[in-house]
């Protein structure tokens, strides 16, 4: 999704697409492996028979143009996002929101905060997967400044 990119992404993307160095073998593999992780979380609570809503395509309109995205699921009436991490992320940057938000170069907040707005829902937080371990926790959003975070993103887009 866009919305929780860095400007900076953004920005090369958009001005210099043909000059971006391809993705590596590593970097394919281990997106693939938090698509598997979020597959296998999803799964567990189809098992447990939690009900949940899953990932659907939105769009969140700004002032200057729709951003589309997928939320990967609304459990309790709230949008989540399932994060898979290295054991370094899982223990310092998906401890609590404060410390997410303060270290958020990917952008993950705004982007939670922009699933949960076009989807029209309050915002939940993140179900957060050690791949190391498979040990997981869930971090919540419920401190987030949504009309700031909302910002950032016409900010961005702008």
């Amino acid at each position: 999704s866009n919305i929780g990119r860095k400007k900076c992404q953004l920005w090369f993307e958009k001005n210099h697409p043909e000059k971006k160095q391809p993705d590596s073998p590593y970097f394919l593999i281990n997106m693939k492996l938090g698509d598997i992780v979020e597959a296998v979380f999803k799964g567990l609570l189809r098992a447990s028979k939690v009900k949940f809503e899953d990932s659907k395509k939105v769009v969140l309109k700004t002032k200057k143009k729709d951003i589309e995205g997928s939320y990967d699921l609304v459990l309790n009436d709230k949008v989540d996002d399932v994060k898979s991490t290295s054991p370094w992320s899982y223990e310092n940057k998906f401890t609590d929101f404060a410390t997410l938000s303060g270290k958020d170069s990917f952008g993950y907040v705004a982007q939670l905060v922009g699933y949960a707005k076009a989807k029209g829902v309050p915002v939940g937080g993140w179900w957060v997967i050690n791949k190391a371990n498979g040990n997981f926790k869930y971090v919540s959003a419920e401190d987030v400044d949504m009309d700031a975070e909302l910002e950032k993103i016409q900010e961005t887009v702008s």
